[in-house]
């Protein structure tokens, strides 16, 4: 018989190790709130932000409608207000 000089030669193949107990546990569940963010145009009687027409219009994104502000944009000199689109 060869003599056995390590600690630690024994080999035990994975399927024949006792299997750790199975411990469940309760799954939470996440809520996700889906955030809604709205889109405008700033828009006075002379037309849109920047350049008078819709399809050239600056949008804006904003998630509370009532922060919506076009402060500071001015069409034709005239201040404007925001339009959902």
């Amino acid at each position: 018989f060869p003599r056995l000089r390590a600690d630690n030669n024994l080999v035990i193949p994975e399927d024949k190790l006792p299997k750790p107990p199975v411990v469940e546990q309760p799954v939470e569940e996440e809520e996700e709130e889906e955030e809604v963010t709205y889109t405008f145009v700033c828009k006075n009687n002379a037309g849109y932000y920047p350049n008078y027409n819709l399809s050239d219009a600056t949008r804006f994104t904003t998630t509370d409608k009532g922060s919506a502000s076009c402060s500071g944009k001015t069409v034709s000199g005239s201040a404007t207000s925001p339009e959902f689109i």
